[in-house]
């Protein structure tokens, strides 16, 4: 009986153990992604920090939910997609639907940019699940004042997409918030030395271009950029989501409590067979 229940502990050990930590980046400028490949024949600092993000995922989801001017696909996301199309092995879906656990399930990275639409709550259950599971997800909003479409009766998409984003770092219980402000508009746009921190993210990048942006607080800065009085603030920041335990589906569990029979049942047959002469 006891090696019954040591087998059980340790079958459940493994289907409910907590899986790695989650990965989020956060950023309030899209404009990097014009130097991946479009502008600067793709600045490498640029290219090197996109690649950092992904790491070693080999399924990239990008949203397509985004503000972009009417009949046309948002470029930020083409040339983010273009750009890890770019490396073998790697599969990149783009899709306008719902983020659900079916189009996450073997995804490494999300990608979420300029999202134009508040995340329903099932939506936002699936996310954080994905983040706590040990996926990574790159969130990322604009500069208050942006609009995709010029001229506008009002600048408020930047607004919009940041109050859009900060809704789901609430909901997925992350302390980087987006600060809906303007930074980033003074030359040089930029950031080299001091206003590249030293992360993993910022491994290899020795300059990184952006435009207009939108601070960031919370989490651990990793790019600067200086506000009207020439203050450097962050735009981009990191951190690590606390992993959950990942609870087995019910069919799961039945499959456990049917083996841990089959093993009692087998212990049971050892001890009561007679012992040979």
């Amino acid at each position: 009986m006891r090696k019954m229940f040591a087998a059980l502990a340790f079958a459940t050990t493994l289907l409910t153990g907590a899986a790695d930590a989650g990965t989020l980046v956060v950023g309030g400028d899209t404009t990097p992604t014009f130097s991946l490949n479009a502008f600067d024949a793709g600045n490498t600092g640029n290219r090197a920090f996109y690649d950092n993000v992904r790491g070693a995922a080999t399924r990239v989801v990008i949203s397509e939910r985004s503000f972009s001017p009417p009949g046309f696909p948002s470029f930020v996301n083409a040339n983010l997609a273009n750009f890890y199309r770019e490396t073998a092995g790697v599969d990149v879906v783009q899709t306008a639907g719902d983020i659900t656990t079916d189009i996450l399930a073997g995804t490494g990275l999300l990608v979420l940019q300029f999202r134009n639409d508040a995340f329903a709550g099932d939506e936002m259950m699936a996310i954080e699940r994905y983040v706590r599971s040990g996926g990574s997800l790159l969130l990322v909003g604009e500069a208050s004042f942006i609009n995709s479409t010029l001229p506008a009766p009002a600048f408020t998409e930047g607004s919009q997409a940041n109050a859009i984003a900060n809704g789901l770092l609430a909901g997925i219980g992350s302390s980087i918030r987006l600060n809906d402000d303007t930074i980033g508009i003074v030359a040089p746009t930029v950031a080299t030395g001091a206003a590249i921190a030293s992360d993993p993210l910022t491994a290899g990048v020795t300059s990184f271009r952006y435009g207009a942006a939108t601070s960031v607080s919370g989490g651990k800065a990793l790019f600067f950029a200086p506000d009207a009085s020439g203050t450097l603030k962050p735009f981009f920041a990191t951190e690590m989501l606390d992993a959950i335990a990942v609870v087995p589906e019910p069919t799961t569990w039945a499959m456990m409590i049917v083996g841990v029979g089959l093993v009692g049942g087998a212990t049971r047959r050892r001890r009561s067979a007679p012992a040979l002469a």
